[in-house]
């Protein structure tokens, strides 16, 4: 028969597998998609975060410049310049002695103090120098050095101590900017023009806010982001291009290979026509075999009985001297010794007959598949065979059998048979020892019936199971070679399997695995 399975060539279910692998394949697409784009948002947010970085960095130096200048101007008490018109004497420092002098050649000079020195500094930056500085305090001296409404907020949060430096992305004149504000602290050059103010060294005077504009940076940051679009956009169509060959090979693999379970599925089919068509042959020659060995055997006995009229009516004609031993023997000896043969040949044959209508039926007969208690059942046969058991004197052992999914009168019939085997072929020379065990997991139970007894020669496993099989024809034991190769079909109809590992000498072991779960049987 045929074992109907739908993995021989492991390629089953092929159009539902080429589905899969599309949707496979659209998976890792848009996967791959969102790694090339999450990587892009990624690098992109970091070139324009290293913008303001770099524009705050911008502002850090620009400032600590103007710190170090203004320090320098402080630790000299300011310096002389002359007085012009873009650089007139302070007003707020009329209170200084010395704000104006004259020098032997008659040159006006005018005191310059470190914050005059850094407003007009700030001045000529703005005309020259994107980065823009402003001096301002919460409480200035000149109204040009009054702070914004940033600076405010940035200054009063300052003075309350809650941070040392402010700085963030504002709009100034329209556009963006990135603003920073440190405090000026007062030190000791800056008493000479603050003490009257009731400065102390320490004190926050005010501060200076720097502004960078981030067009620049934002350009350089476009820049760098649009290079990092093309390089992922390459990465991403090499990937797209990757996966998609990958699958477009891995579908014609797929196709060659449906291709080719569609014409296992063909041949399967072929096959099991045949063999239903052979089968049925069997079962009906073996039905019709009756009639004719009923036949011979009947008609053999009544040529025994007409061989017993004739010698008898022989007897009572007067036959030669010469010719009635010859008679005699033909009817005494030659005629009944060939239908001897005759009868135990049709004997034999009605055998066989019996045999394979057996055969034919296990593959006809319905299932009842259902939950088997395999302790029951391997109990009422032991009970059964309880004359065999004592006459071969076998001790018969039997474990904890897990139930499984069977036809319980088959079942029986399956281990009936292997039991009877297991004391047919004993070794003499050996107390017969039988142990029945089982073992099951989620899917299958598997059941092992073994004995002591000649064992198998490892060359004849497979062969065992064949239709009239013998390994000793002329052997002690009678039989057909019929009963496992029923086993063999009962239980592969059941969804299950047999299997043996023998030796010679060393007994054999038979493995039964059936479904521990409901399913259907195979053929």
């Amino acid at each position: 028969m045929v074992k109907k399975e739908g993995d021989m060539l492991g390629c089953s279910n092929a159009d539902a597998t080429i589905i899969r692998l599309r949707r496979f394949v659209i998976t890792i697409s848009v996967l791959w998609t969102g790694a090339i784009c999450v990587s892009l948002v990624a690098n992109a947010y970091r070139e324009y975060k290293d913008a303001r970085k770099a524009a705050k960095i911008e502002n850090r130096s620009t400032f600590n410049k103007d710190l170090a200048y203004r320090r320098w101007a402080a630790e000299r008490g300011g310096v002389y310049v002359p007085a012009t018109d873009k650089t007139p004497p302070n007003p707020h420092l009329s209170h200084v002695p010395e704000r104006d002098i004259t020098t032997p050649s008659g040159r006006q000079l005018t005191l310059v103090n470190p914050a005059y020195m850094t407003r007009q500094v700030h001045e000529i930056g703005a005309g020259h120098y994107h980065v823009q500085g402003h001096i301002t305090s919460l409480n200035p001296i000149r109204p040009e050095n009054a702070p914004d409404k940033w600076e405010t907020a940035a200054l009063e949060a300052i003075a309350r101590g809650e941070v040392r430096e402010v700085s963030m992305i504002a709009a100034m004149n329209g556009e963006a900017y990135m603003r920073l504000m440190q405090p000026l602290l007062v030190e000791k050059g800056c008493l000479k023009c603050h003490a009257a103010q009731g400065y102390k060294v320490g004190d926050i005077r005010g501060g200076i806010s720097m502004s960078t504009p981030m067009k620049p940076h934002l350009a350089i940051a476009r820049s760098s982001v649009m290079t990092l679009a093309v390089i992922h956009s390459a990465f991403w169509l090499a990937g797209l291009g990757g996966i998609s060959f990958g699958g477009w090979k891995f579908k014609g693999q797929l196709i060659k290979c449906q291709k080719a379970e569609e014409e296992r599925e063909r041949l399967l089919k072929i096959l099991a026509y045949k063999n239903e068509e052979l089968e049925s042959i069997m079962y009906v020659s073996a039905h019709d075999f009756r009639t004719p060995i009923i036949n011979i055997m009947g008609y053999s006995s009544e040529l025994t009985e007409d061989c017993k009229r004739l010698k008898a009516m022989l007897k009572e004609l007067k036959i030669s001297a010469e010719t009635e031993p010859s008679f005699f023997r033909i009817l005494d000896d030659n005629i009944p010794m060939s239908l001897k043969y005759i009868s135990s040949s049709a004997v034999k044959v009605g055998i066989l007959q019996k045999g394979l209508l057996a055969v034919c039926r296990v593959g006809r007969e319905e299932l009842n598949v259902e939950t088997v208690d395999m302790n029951g059942l391997i109990a009422e046969i032991i009970i059964n065979m309880q004359y065999q058991i004592k006459e071969s004197k076998a001790a018969v052992n039997v474990s904890y059998l897990p139930p499984c999914q069977g036809d319980k009168e088959k079942l029986s019939q399956v281990f009936t048979n292997l039991l009877d085997n297991a004391i047919k072929y004993l070794d003499p020379n050996k107390a017969v020892q039988i142990n029945v065990s089982g073992k099951a997991d989620k899917e299958t139970c598997v059941y092992c019936v073994e004995d002591n007894g000649i064992g198998i020669d490892p060359r004849y496993h497979d062969k065992i199971f064949e239709i009239f099989h013998q390994l000793d024809p002329a052997g002690a034991v009678e039989g057909q070679g019929l009963g496992l190769t029923i086993v063999r079909r009962i239980i592969q109809r059941q969804g299950g399997r047999v299997s043996v590992k023998s030796e010679v000498g060393k007994g054999s072991k038979f493995f039964i695995e059936l479904p521990s779960f409901s399913r259907r049987g195979g053929p």
